[in-house]
């Protein structure tokens, strides 16, 4: 597994009334329990909220890590930030969201959850 420290400007998103999302995702493979986890830096850096949850019956590691972005989605949303670049610790949760519709993951129905919440917004970004 390889592990990130991102600097300072990694961290804030370069646009002003931008957020920068950050998520991450653990599986619980025994306990069916994951847990998630966001954090948003508005454009200077500073943290704006965080949030921890956990999600029951995930099928997947991919799952809990396409519903950690949600949350962070939702959060923003819930805050009226309208503008925000995602970041998640899963290469392959922001490939298939990309994908959209034309995915063939398993868990697509849950992409379209994620996607028309993601249209509300002004600007929803995934940064590779």
């Amino acid at each position: 597994m390889r592990h990130y420290t991102p600097s300072v400007s990694s961290i804030s998103s370069s646009h002003v009334g931008t957020w920068k999302i950050f998520t991450a995702a653990t599986y619980g493979h025994i306990s069916i329990v994951s847990k998630l986890g966001v954090v948003a830096v508005d454009h200077w850096g500073n943290t704006s909220f965080t949030a921890l949850a956990r999600l029951f019956f995930a099928k997947s590691v991919q799952h809990a890590k396409v519903g950690a972005i949600l949350l962070g989605i939702l959060m923003a949303r819930d805050r009226n930030i309208d503008r925000i670049l995602m970041a998640s610790d899963s290469l392959l949760a922001i490939n298939l969201l990309q994908k959209g519709e034309n995915s063939t993951w398993e868990g697509g129905s849950i992409l379209y959850d994620r996607l028309d919440t993601a249209t509300k917004m002004d600007q929803c970004g995934f940064p590779i």
